[in-house]
């Protein structure tokens, strides 16, 4: 089997890559989505594990043109965690998640 992994995080993507090879599938990565599509173009993948949200094209559009382009290829997203300051701010994501502890 041959697996596809799409996320703009690095460390993510080559940890993910390391635990599929040890299931013995071939794997290729990339942390671009577009660069993504066109290796899709030039190597025949079984399998796609796209990151739902990256810079330049979102996972969801990129799994339509997939889709589109390339029907026998299946896709599975994946969201990576991003630490909380990335996505909504250190004084809103703290407030929203302050322990019992933090109130006394």
């Amino acid at each position: 089997m041959e697996i596809l992994v799409i996320d703009d995080d690095e460390i993510f993507c080559r940890l993910l890559v390391e635990i599929i090879e040890d299931w013995g599938a071939g794997t290729n990565w990339t942390t671009n989505g577009l660069a993504g599509y066109e290796m899709m173009s030039k190597h025949a993948y079984d399998l796609c594990i796209i990151d739902v949200r990256m810079p330049l094209i979102l996972g969801t559009e990129l799994a339509d043109a997939m889709r589109e382009d390339f029907p026998e290829v299946k896709v599975i997203f994946c969201r990576n965690p991003s630490p909380p300051t990335a996505c909504c701010g250190r004084s809103s994501w703290r407030s929203e998640n302050r322990s019992v502890s933090d109130d006394s």
